[in-house]
């Protein structure tokens, strides 16, 4: 079994003014940007979605084959140059492995880029036009990352955080639901519904309706 290993995240402060540009990947304090074999290296005993990854690969024997991994500091929205340059870079890479069995992906979930809203499901939906319907895309996701309608569309596990510091146990439970569905031909089935609810600003136990919601905006 053959599974392409990536991680490509940022969460973006979208009020801020400081967009995230190319350099913010490529040298970035959290993880600068690594590819090939250097991403087993640095990330096997790391606290991350990566090193869970590298894990349940090594524990099960399963061939790694590992893309790119970079994390960009919370800032502004991620350039349009930046997006572009993160997704050929990892669809040409993708397509430079040859056949794989399955992909799995860390992301965060609150990414934004110039122009494209859903920017992590832009990327999972080209993973899927490049490797087809069959081949299994698994996908670990932060606790409160934005699940959209693209992302459910195009992977077939979709896992988050419980704690936001199981960030190795998660990775390790994507990889092995992945590896489950590979060698049982399991295909698991996704619902997406968003309920029009948002939490009351004065109390994080209260949940309200989107019509009460405008009344506590207005008053």
């Amino acid at each position: 079994m053959r599974i392409a290993l990536a991680l490509i995240m940022q969460e973006t402060h979208s009020f801020s003014p400081l967009l995230t540009g190319i350099e913010e990947f490529r040298h970035s304090p959290l993880v600068p940007l690594t590819t090939g074999d250097d991403i087993v290296t640095a990330h096997r005993h790391a606290e991350s979605e990566m090193g869970g990854f590298i894990k349940a690969c090594e524990d099960e024997g399963v061939e790694m084959v590992p893309l790119m991994a970079t994390f960009a500091v919370t800032s502004g929205p991620v350039t349009a140059e930046a997006f572009g340059w993160l997704q050929s870079m990892l669809l040409e890479r993708l397509r430079e492995a040859g056949q794989v069995d399955g992909v799995l992906i860390a992301q965060h979930g609150a990414m934004a880029a110039e122009g494209i809203d859903d920017p992590e499901g832009e990327l999972l939906a080209s993973i899927r036009a490049l490797l087809g319907p069959d081949v299994p895309v698994g996908c670990s996701l932060d606790l409160h990352a934005n699940l959209t309608q693209n992302m459910v569309d195009h992977a077939h596990i979709l896992v988050s955080y419980e704690t936001h510091i199981d960030y190795r146990h998660i990775g390790e439970r994507t990889a092995r639901l992945l590896f489950r569905c590979i060698r049982e031909g399991l295909k698991p089935v996704h619902y997406l519904r968003k309920l029009p609810l948002v939490r009351d600003p004065s109390s994080c136990r209260t949940v309200v309706t989107s019509s009460e919601a405008e009344e506590l905006v207005m008053t």
